[in-house]
């Protein structure tokens, strides 16, 4: 009998054990997932993208738009040393249109239609 209650409280010591390491491994869980979500939040917020890296992404569009002018077998200036590359307007921040994308309500529709084609 002893041996059995021994056996008994030694099962449950196990249980026990596993259990609480489920828990810490919960509550690690939770802890991260809660951080997670905190700094997505935060980033959300933050209203996109910075000044700087406007800016940098602009010029780095541009440079490879250069680039395939001077360079691509489609280019009209391909070959030819002539092309200095397209004259652009400083980037300017105030034109950055801040906008959100709303989907439309109207699953199937074309929005491509010519008027022309609707006359008789």
């Amino acid at each position: 009998m002893v041996k059995e209650v021994a056996q008994r409280n030694k099962l449950c010591h196990s249980k026990v054990e596993i259990n609480g390491t489920r828990m810490k491994q919960k509550r690690y869980l939770v802890w991260a997932l809660g951080v997670i979500i905190m700094v997505i939040v935060f980033y959300s917020f933050q209203g996109g993208q910075s000044t700087v890296s406007y800016m940098k992404e602009i010029e780095k569009e541009r440079a490879e738009k250069d680039n395939f002018m001077r360079n691509d077998k489609d280019s009209p200036f391909q070959g030819s040393l002539a092309f200095k590359g397209l004259s652009y307007y400083p980037p300017d921040p105030q034109y950055k249109i801040k906008a959100r994308f709303t989907p439309s309500e109207k699953k199937n529709c074309d929005y491509f239609t010519h008027q022309r084609s609707k006359r008789k």
